[in-house]
């Protein structure tokens, strides 16, 4: 809805913005709910009462829009079929395909970082809370300077928001301490901001029936990251069969980092 209605040269700084506003709230929530539940964790169902509140009321006030569709909304004739989008768009298919192969290398490390925050660091529930609120007020900080960098170089925003993904299985696979995954954690400002604003403009600016490519880009993403994280998990229980739970967790994490980084090269040729 938003891009639809922005230049192709305000569309970083515009979703920028955006984003800022949703990590500043993302942030806020988090904090106000590690002070209210602390260490009484039967708190936490009102928490997630509030939450679905919340949302309930969120989705109430989107449909009481008087109009969402854009003021030159793609007329029928321009209209495509997925496939036929497919067949004829060559940019798009090529991106759409290098995406899905990152979406399974990102998510095939997503099993595997709670086993390593457990059994490789032995992180309390205080630092895993760290961890989210150092992420989140980086997001914040760089979320605004990402997208003025988006808007002068996409293709650099792109690669870098994949290629820096590799810190976080680095890290939880050689970190001696959680001060390593505090210091990983500040990247994450650059890559949720990349994310946030980056790749889905591409689709848009690569695509006539823009309704459809962003359809194909969520649905293959999806598919993506469910084989990526079924995976993980699957070849993590099959390993610790031969070395044991601790080195197949950091085996997997190190060949997962060697993964993001060779398809990240991928999106300099998008």
């Amino acid at each position: 809805i938003i891009l639809e209605r922005l230049s192709r040269g305000s569309r970083g700084r515009v979703l920028a913005t955006y984003a800022f506003y949703g990590s500043i709230g993302s942030l806020a929530a988090t904090l106000v709910t590690g002070f209210i539940v602390g260490s009484n964790y039967a708190l936490m169902r009102y928490v997630f009462l509030v939450s679905g509140f919340l949302i309930l009321i969120n989705a109430v006030d989107i449909w009481a829009l008087r109009s969402i569709d854009p003021e030159s909304p793609t007329t029928l004739l321009g209209a495509r079929s997925p496939l036929d989008m497919l067949i004829n768009n060559g940019r798009l298919r090529r991106f759409l395909l290098i995406n899905t192969l990152f979406a399974i290398v990102w998510s095939f490390a997503w099993p595997l970082f709670p086993l390593a925050q457990v059994y490789l660091l032995s992180m309390s529930v205080e630092q895993l809370a760290i961890v989210n609120v150092i992420s989140g007020v980086s997001t914040v900080i760089l979320q605004r300077h990402v997208g003025k960098l988006f808007d002068k170089n996409r293709k650099l925003v792109m690669f870098l928001g994949r290629l820096l993904l590799v810190t976080f299985p680095l890290s939880y696979a050689l970190a001696p301490n959680v001060y390593v995954i505090y210091l990983a954690n500040t990247i994450a400002g650059f890559t949720n901001s990349a994310s946030n604003i980056a790749y889905i403009s591409f689709v848009y600016d690569n695509s006539e029936d823009r309704k459809t490519a962003v359809s194909l880009y969520n649905l293959f993403y999806g598919i993506g990251t469910l084989i990526g994280s079924l995976m993980g998990g699957a070849l993590v229980a099959l390993v610790s069969n031969y070395v044991g739970l601790r080195h197949s967790i950091k085996y997997l994490l190190l060949g997962d980092a060697a993964a993001r980084a060779l398809v990240s090269t991928l999106y300099i040729g998008v």
